[in-house]
């Protein structure tokens, strides 16, 4: 026996020993709880340090801290107080009698009573009329004047899903159908659209005779009611599952519900999604399209949701694990607010983190250490919906925003003495002239120090983004040590403030792909989230091959 038998058999034999151990560890491998995060943790910021970046938490400050329980007080939309211009009360429509047609301009106004003074939030049950596909936006004003920023402009979704069922081409390919608006009624709460606040606005109201207005925007709104309900207040899981500790856990149960067969989503570009990354995604094939997943790049913004319906076979407490991606948001956590039957079931399922991962993975909802329990009932059916929000990174982002425009600021200001292109041999004597210059720098520079560091408290490790922070901390560094040259480095400073524009875009980008979902039982095997690297090398091969055999010209093509 030659030498190279000898090494070929002994290659032979390494890669039979790899593939052997691997797929027992694959199999093996049944931690699905290592990339759940602890829930949210408040404590790391506070928000007083936020009044400069959004008006809103000022607002929240100055008044009083009174907070009514067990409030609800409703406005229906057809008992305005005044309007302008005339605006079209339906006698009925869709089901729901005395309704109110706002248009895309003019407003509304009600007036409503409050017995108890305080803080409220707003919910809005609404219609999404007919318009231009655009979500609907309106302004609100109590008592004549929009208490704070953020609600001058408050966005109420359009609901969308798919036309009709999935179809193939001609080839057995199958084709993404169109994305058509399906109203119905719905509610929502008066939200930050853009996600820097986490939790649904909270109105003060005075007791009294109190007005709410309403300023169209864009897009037309069929208005049932308005309701100020309580601020809301989600119970913990430990109260969550002390309410349900008489029911049992399922047994021998593993129900199915794929990502892409969604029964609704806020956005068109919700649609299923073809993964041929793995075959061990659901349904998959190495020659054929098939649409498997959903989300990905396309289910990044703040606000954004799907939901899926669901029935299961047996009354009792489910784990709810599910096959996810997250690689696109490098070095981030991304985050969801997972409703069940439309509500928050307790407080950990606001914010709910997915750590980054390279690969497919199965992830059961809970801590590192305990899975959630979910109760559901058989025969009803039930909805799962998650929206995209900015978690911990919101406020962070904020406070980003605030740094940009300070610093903008300060930007203009040094131009109206250097211009464009400044002297680098002049001394512009800027401390001089500019108020507290070097005292505003050191400032910008200690909120942006602020942001890194929280940042790699939230992700545990440094990353690009807190590299952007770190050069513009550099140079503001040098800015304070060396006031008198500041205008040498102007070109560099400008270019700084944009790359963290950059970084607002990064971190407001939360992508999540999902394969499916299960609802199962405690202790059933789940299915591996992973392929082999034989199984992975056989469906190469046979991907390979199809490029040869596979009519592109026909692809989409139907009878």
């Amino acid at each position: 026996m030659n030498k190279y038998t000898i090494i070929l058999l002994a290659a032979l034999v390494l890669f039979i020993g790899f593939v052997t151990i691997e797929s027992v560890w694959l199999k093996n491998n049944t931690d699905y709880m290592s990339f759940n995060a602890e829930p949210i943790d408040d404590s790391i910021y506070d928000e007083s340090s936020y009044f400069d970046v959004s008006d809103y938490y000022a607002y929240v400050k100055e008044k009083p801290d009174t907070y009514p329980s067990e409030k609800l007080i409703t406005v229906y939309g057809s008992d305005f107080e005044s309007i302008d211009p005339s605006f079209q009360v339906l006698p009925e429509y869709e089901g729901v009698n005395d309704v109110l047609l706002t248009e895309e301009a003019g407003s509304v106004t009600w007036e409503v009573t409050v017995e108890e003074a305080g803080f409220y939030n707003l919910k809005l049950n609404y219609f999404p009329y007919e318009g231009k596909s655009s979500s609907a936006e309106r302004a609100l004003y109590i008592n004549g004047e929009i208490p704070f920023e953020g609600s001058s402009n408050v966005t109420f979704h359009r609901i969308w899903s798919n036309d009709g069922e999935v179809i193939e081409d001609i080839n057995g390919n199958e084709i993404r159908p169109s994305q058509i608006e399906n109203p119905f009624w719905t509610t929502s709460f008066f939200t930050d659209h853009i996600g820097y606040v986490n939790d649904p606005y909270q109105f003060y109201f005075e007791a009294g005779l109190n007005t709410i207005t309403l300023e169209s925007l864009r897009e037309p709104l069929l208005i049932k009611s308005i309701e100020l309900v309580s601020v809301i207040s989600h119970q913990s899981y430990d109260d969550y599952s002390t309410q349900y500790s008489g029911m049992s856990e399922v047994e021998n149960t593993l129900e199915f519900v794929q990502g892409e067969d969604h029964t609704y989503s806020t956005s068109p570009t919700l649609y299923p999604l073809n993964d041929r990354t793995s075959p061990l995604t659901v349904p998959s094939d190495p020659n054929m399209v098939r649409l498997n997943t959903i989300g990905g790049n396309n289910w990044r913004i703040s606000g954004d949701a799907i939901t899926w319906e669901f029935e299961v076979t047996e009354t009792g407490l489910y784990e709810i694990s599910m096959r996810v991606k997250q690689k696109l948001a490098s070095g981030m956590n991304v985050y969801r607010n997972i409703y069940i039957n439309d509500e928050i079931p307790f407080e950990e399922m606001s914010n709910y983190a997915f750590e980054y991962s390279n690969d497919w993975r199965i992830q059961t909802l809970g801590t590192p250490d305990e899975t959630y329990l979910f109760y559901f009932e058989a025969g009803v059916t039930n909805t799962i919906t998650m929206e995209v929000s900015l978690g911990q990174y919101g406020p962070l982002i904020g406070k980003v925003q605030s740094a940009i425009n300070n610093l903008n600021k300060l930007y203009r200001e040094i131009l109206i003495y250097t211009g464009p292109e400044p002297d680098p041999y002049r001394d512009y004597q800027l401390t001089e002239r500019i108020d507290n210059l070097v005292e505003r720098i050191e400032d910008e520079k200690v909120v942006l120090e602020e942001i890194k560091d929280q940042l790699i408290l939230i992700s545990g490790e440094t990353s690009e983004k807190t590299g952007i922070l770190q050069t513009v901390i550099l140079q503001l560094d040098d800015f304070i040590d060396k006031p008198s040259e500041i205008h040498k480095n102007l070109l560099t400073y400008n270019s700084n403030i944009s790359s963290l524009g950059t970084l607002v875009i990064l971190l407001s980008a939360q992508p999540l792909e999902i394969d499916y979902f299960m609802f199962h039982s405690p202790e059933v095997e789940l299915p591996r989230a992973n392929e082999t690297t034989l199984e992975s090398l056989w469906f190469s091969i046979r991907s390979f091959i199809a490029t040869f055999t596979t009519d592109y010209s026909s692809l989409g093509e139907t009878d």
